[in-house]
């Protein structure tokens, strides 16, 4: 009797609760679609709100050579892809607003509409989810430092199986990386709240961390802003690197006009005498980690 019981029981409660469950999957999906419908209707195309209102809110990190932000703050930002959208944007009067912003919050500004494109930004999967890129002129690849007497690492098979300790800085490559590629458990992970890789070298240096995970360029720009100290690192995976990033223009999804004039324009401007002495010299100085698109 008391089986007879329970399996009544147990009828009644999947009579009751799966219309609940059916219930609420079709409201989530439902509020999905209204949410998806909202974000299309308030959707701006932005290409013609630059050209009516003549001006292009530009974004930028800073990121040697490419953008390079003033020391004083009434001077303009420097860089090839600043001078390059300066002048694709003087070219149709429309004036630039440069704005220096971090990679971590860039995509947000983006979203929000505070930011009409972001400069020198990588294209990754995870951001391409959200948001579209254009203008594809030069890749940067990701590699790592650790200390000088650290013998063991020689391929991306020996970060996964090694018992090391991984530093790097919230929402930049190294920490997608870290996390999607490479899948690292978080205990052995430490995320730190910054843009600056020399805080994350400075990590590895003091033996808090054994690798510090980000592009090769800001790697360089790190060791070599440490001076005497920078014997005691190294560079890792520079040969075989981890991920090559393709460096390009950064924009709200759905906007394949302002695409087009980014990709058409700013190629066109690089192929000009100016710019192209100018490219030449950063990928000499920069053999092996940037390279041309």
């Amino acid at each position: 009797m008391e089986n007879i019981v329970a399996i009544v029981g147990v009828c009644v409660a999947l009579a009751l609760g799966i219309p609940a469950i059916i219930l609420q999957r079709r409201q989530t999906r439902l509020a999905e679609e209204a949410r998806r419908f909202e974000i299309a209707a308030s959707r701006v195309d932005v290409f013609q709100r630059m050209h009516t209102g003549k001006r292009l809110r530009v974004g930028y990190v800073h990121y040697p050579p490419f953008a390079i932000a003033p020391m004083m703050e009434h001077e303009p930002p420097a860089g090839l892809y600043i001078d390059l959208m300066r002048r694709l944007c003087e070219s149709d009067g429309i004036v630039a607003e440069f704005r220096q912003v971090r990679f971590a919050s860039a995509l947000s500004k983006v979203v929000g509409d505070e930011l009409d494109v972001v400069l020198c930004i990588f294209q990754t999967p995870r951001r391409s989810q959200t948001v579209d890129f254009s203008a594809f002129l030069h890749s940067v690849s990701v590699s790592g430092v650790t200390r000088r007497q650290e013998d063991r690492i020689s391929s991306q098979s020996d970060l996964v199986s090694l018992p090391l300790r991984f530093v790097v800085c919230r929402g930049e490559i190294g920490h997608e990386i870290i996390e999607d590629h490479l899948k690292i458990p978080e205990a052995r992970v430490t995320v730190i709240d910054t843009s600056n890789v020399a805080d994350i070298i400075e990590m590895v240096a003091a033996k808090k961390a054994d690798v510090a995970i980000a592009d090769s360029l800001s790697c360089q720009h790190g060791l070599a802003a440490r001076g005497a100290e920078g014997p005691k690192l190294k560079p890792i995976l520079r040969r075989r690197p981890l991920y090559l990033c393709p460096n390009g223009v950064m924009f709200a999804r759905e906007q394949d006009d302002l695409a087009d004039w980014l990709d058409t324009g700013l190629k066109a401007l690089l192929r000009e005498p100016e710019f192209r002495k100018t490219e030449e010299t950063i990928l000499e100085d920069f053999h092996g980690t940037i390279s041309k698109i």
